[in-house]
């Protein structure tokens, strides 16, 4: 079994309680910590099912909630839906906006050359004439809207068309369409949700979702357009849907967090699994009552990267968090070892630096230590090197308040092959504790024993 299909199988349902503040602070000794409604309702609730975001991720424009993740180019957006870990890669639908008309007169032909602007926590593309094709992050699903700010000359339905492009199979499903993966169990894909048209005055009126083989085709019936008090709305909503018996295919795995005491704020990141070729990795704020802090934080989104076994550790005197992971194109490897700052107090996060790259072999297994209080601005990331040099390394990195972190220096720990798994301690005063395992093939069926070290700043 290859590393990344082994740390692949390994999943756990720990996300639900992040949302979880310190509650055993005051209790007598063996007490056992008692739960708020507010804690026992984050613990149904988890974390990941409570955020959204939208960013710019190494100079691209990204958004992702629960059901969906979005990357939007010149001119079209993508939007892929969670398959799960059995599906071997992610499916994509894309949309770009072609023409607007109502009736017999073209209000507009799109331009391919439209870039995507952020605004907060939405992506528009200005169209020209008054109309904006805009998409809000949230939680329920990605919504997509198309605005008209004045009264188009002509009469008759408002008809927004799109090209699309996908692998998904389309079907009509309520009011909207369903994009469906075939040959996968279950109600797996994309839900593109039936359209409103919603006027000036608050005036809604529901409109008609069609699959024209190559095209979306959004209409809005002439009576309402005739009377609408303009700017109009054409307003529907997208998101994944994924309902299957087996919840081994769970797509959440991995969590780490770290606490920043000036702010104060924990930073909680994890994977996010699409398909069996695409994991990703975010990271989410959260306030010491357990509230989400700002938008989630979306580090690693590209569909043909495995980001995997996220860790994070606090440099104090910087206010950033260092977050990093074993990253690559390839399910088997190699695993280079990627890393970025998140700033503890706006969730601003720097671009990729690579830590580490083996020219025969793998860097897997991260696990970082940090400063709680006044030490050099730097964090500890220790890892198991497979292949060239094998063993225990680690390495220390220099955190800024803002940019890039930087390597300064790296170094090799142990030179045992058998060595794996480094844990490392959250925070440090002086030194840092790094323990690890060996394993013993004899006698048979061998075992582990455990190894530790002290590693000094």
């Amino acid at each position: 079994m290859t590393a990344a299909s082994s740390r692949c199988a390994r999943f756990a349902f720990v996300l639900g309680c992040l949302g979880l503040s310190g509650i055993a602070l005051a209790q007598a000794p063996g007490a056992a910590p008692s739960l708020s409604a507010d804690d026992l309702a984050r613990a149904q609730n988890p974390v990941w099912m409570r955020g959204a975001g939208l960013d710019r991720v190494d100079g691209e424009l990204w958004a992702a909630g629960p059901g969906y993740k979005a990357h939007f180019r010149s001119g079209s957006v993508e939007i892929t839906p969670p398959l799960g870990q059995d599906a071997p890669r992610s499916l994509p639908l894309v949309f770009a906006l072609e023409s607007i008309d109502l009736g017999a007169t073209r209000v507009l032909t799109a331009s391919g050359a439209v870039e995507p602007v952020q605004d907060g926590q939405s992506a528009r593309y200005v169209h020209g004439g008054g109309i904006v094709e805009r998409y809000d992050a949230r939680v329920d699903g990605l919504e997509q809207s198309f605005v008209l700010d004045e009264r188009p000359q002509g009469a008759g339905d408002l008809v927004v068309r799109g090209r699309a492009s996908t692998e998904l199979v389309p079907e009509a499903k309520g009011a909207g369409l369903f994009f469906r993966a075939a040959g996968l169990d279950g109600d797996r894909g994309l839900e593109y949700g039936g359209v409103t048209g919603i006027d000036a005055n608050g005036r809604r009126m529901p409109g008609s979702v069609t699959w024209l083989g190559d095209a979306i085709e959004l209409r809005l019936p002439a009576a309402f357009v005739a009377t609408a008090a303009f700017p109009l709305t054409i307003d529907p909503v997208i998101g994944g849907t994924f309902s299957v018996a087996n919840q081994f295919n769970t797509f959440f795995a991995d969590p780490d967090v770290a606490f920043h005491l000036a702010t104060p704020t924990y930073l909680v990141t994890f994977e996010r699994v699409w398909s069996a070729t695409d994991f990703d990795v975010y990271a989410q704020r959260v306030s010491v009552e357990g509230n989400l802090v700002g938008a989630q934080i979306l580090l690693e989104t590209s569909i043909f990267n495995l980001a995997l076994n996220p860790t994070v550790a606090i440099c104090s005197p910087s206010g950033s968090f260092l977050v990093a992971w074993q990253q690559s194109s390839n399910v088997n490897g190699p695993f280079d070892l990627v890393a970025k700052s998140v700033s503890a107090s706006t969730g601003l996060q720097s671009l990729p630096v690579t830590l580490n790259t083996v020219a025969a072999g793998s860097t897997i297994d991260p696990d970082a230590g940090g400063s709680a209080v006044g030490a050099a601005a730097s964090v500890f990331v220790f890892w198991t090197q497979l292949g060239a040099n094998p063993g225990i390394h680690y390495a220390r990195v220099d955190v800024p308040a803002s940019g890039a972190p930087s390597l300064n220096g790296k170094y090799q720990l142990s030179a045992d092959p058998n060595d794996s798994k480094p844990t490392v301690s959250k925070y440090r005063l002086n030194a840092h504790l790094v323990a690890w395992q060996r394993f013993y093939s004899t006698p048979a069926p061998g075992d582990h024993d455990l190894f530790h070290a002290v590693v000094g700043t």
